[in-house]
């Protein structure tokens, strides 16, 4: 069976779909990601996936222009490729597997909230695959599969987690993170929360992004606490091992991490117009917290000097788990794929 998933755009968009395709590649299906040309787009899809570019943020053209060809690339690509199912990934760049009709479609969302062309494609689809039941609730033909896990996210123990960062087993561990494109607010409030971190005697895991780590690196060497400051982590599970609490944005993929992981957290939601990021954390709550202004380091320091309201959020994932949803969703890939054959 063959699966090419088409789109792009951020780790909401990919990461789940790189679960998918780990998982079907081990199964002994061919997989190909027909992506939208942003760099940011490689740190998700492995070399081991044949890859092939739409050409829509590399191209010159207006952005209208750029998806419409999309398509017919989209067209060249089914046809050398004859996908038995394409799963549409979001995005400008997710338009494209409209090119490839009347292959079965499937749309995969991790968002709460429904993109545009997520919206437009459901139409067309088989089935939309969801994380989040709200979600599903807006989408005819669809199916909650939950958080997809990745392989480099597969839990590993605590004491692997400390060790990979030759930390103190005896401390606790904040880990930061702004998503794939980094962000400078979680940094910020980093920065604000480290003398606190540091007399309490927390040590540090902070993923800053791309080129923002400098900054940081140099502040961190006025604090005797053990630290970890990189613009990315290939070993995310050794973050989220280790990690006791962490502070992030509210991405579709963080949140399925966190979720997976059972991580209390806090979450500083980027301002999407359609608040995104925000109604993606809400679903965790109460296992996870939302910073509600200005002063978010002061809700921080709070929650990191409160182990107890630490040890409440932890239990809160008892009620809302659900487990990693990869093999349910790739069921129904297999499905599809045999009705088209």
């Amino acid at each position: 069976m063959k699966i090419a998933f088409v789109g792009g755009g951020t780790g909401g968009h990919l990461t789940p779909a790189v679960g998918l395709a780990e998982k079907m590649q081990e199964r002994g299906h061919s997989v190909e990601f027909w992506l939208g040309g942003r760099e940011v787009e490689t740190s998700y899809v492995k070399k081991e996936f044949v890859q092939h570019s739409l050409r829509i943020d590399t191209s010159k053209l207006p952005r209208s222009l750029a998806v419409l060809r999309s398509l017919f690339l989209a067209r060249k690509y089914g046809r050398r490729f004859k996908p038995d199912v394409v799963v549409s990934m979001g995005g400008y760049a997710g338009f494209a597997a409209i090119g490839c009709l009347p292959s079965p479609l499937v749309c995969l969302e991790g968002n709460f909230v429904v993109g545009k062309s997520i919206r437009l494609l459901s139409f067309f689809a088989k089935i939309t695959l969801v994380m989040f039941p709200g979600t599903a609730e807006k989408i005819n033909k669809s199916y909650v599969m939950g958080p997809v896990q990745r392989n480099s996210t597969r839990p590993c123990s605590r004491k692997e987690g400390l060790a990979f960062f030759d930390f103190d087993f005896n401390k606790p561990v904040l880990a930061t993170m702004g998503g794939s494109q980094g962000a400078l607010a979680v940094n910020d409030c980093l920065e604000k929360t480290l003398p606190y971190a540091s007399k309490e005697g927390w040590q540090i895991i902070a993923l800053t992004g791309s080129g923002k780590s400098d900054r940081l690196k140099k502040i961190m060497e006025k604090y005797p606490h053990k630290s970890w400051v990189g613009e990315h982590c290939d070993d995310m599970n050794k973050v989220y091992a280790a990690a006791n609490f962490i502070m992030s944005r509210g991405g579709a993929s963080t949140i399925a991490e966190i979720w997976l992981h059972k991580k209390p957290s806090l979450i500083l939601p980027y301002p999407h117009a359609d608040r995104q990021q925000y109604w993606n954390a809400s679903q965790l709550s109460p296992a996870v917290d939302i910073a509600k202004g200005d002063n978010d380091f002061e809700q921080l320091i709070s929650l990191l000097s409160d182990q107890q309201k630490r040890e409440s959020m932890l239990a809160a994932f008892d009620d809302i788990c659900i487990e990693d949803g990869a093999d349910n969703a790739c069921d129904i890939l297999e499905e599809i794929g045999a009705l088209k054959s």
